[in-house]
This record gives C-alpha cells, structure tokens and sequence, in this order.
C-alpha cells in the first residue's frame, strides 16, 4: 500500500454481503479493482470506474475475498477484505 490513498475516503458497503447480493464501493476518482481470492488468485476485474462501482457476488461462495484498488495514475495500491455469506 501507497500514501496515494491517504486522506481519500474509500468505503465497501455492505460488508459482510450476502452471496448473490451486491456490494458497492466508493473511491475518490478513477480507479479499477480486482477480486481476488486466497494467496491472490484473480477472480474478477473492472475496466476503469469513476468514484462508485458495484461488485457482483453472484458465483462467490461463502468466504474472505480481497479488493484490490488502483488509482489511475498506478501510484496507489489499496486491499480491502470483503466477507461474503
């Protein structure tokens, strides 16, 4: 992780989700992000966002899951856990 995220407020809500529900997650700018399972298994991605996106669960099975996000100067690097249920 990077100092490019200080100061920035960046939510994942809800969580814990229910599986199949919705989560959302909310970063300052632009940015992509990857689900990623386990020791960094890649899951899912995004192509770049602009302060909000959703993240499907659909097809998730119950367990620890992990957002990574990236600005989109590649400067900053942020992981976020997200449990599904």
């Amino acid at each position: 992780s990077t100092d490019a995220f200080s100061g920035q407020k960046i939510q994942l809500h809800p969580n814990p989700v229910v599986q199949g529900q919705n989560s959302v997650l909310e970063c300052p700018g632009q940015f992509k992000f990857r689900i990623l399972y386990g020791l960094g298994q890649q899951l899912g991605s995004s192509d770049w966002q602009v302060d909000r996106a959703e993240l499907s669960t659909l097809g998730l099975k119950n367990g620890l899951y992990w957002v990574q996000i990236q600005q989109e100067n590649e400067a900053g690097l942020r992981v976020l856990p997200l449990m599904v249920h």
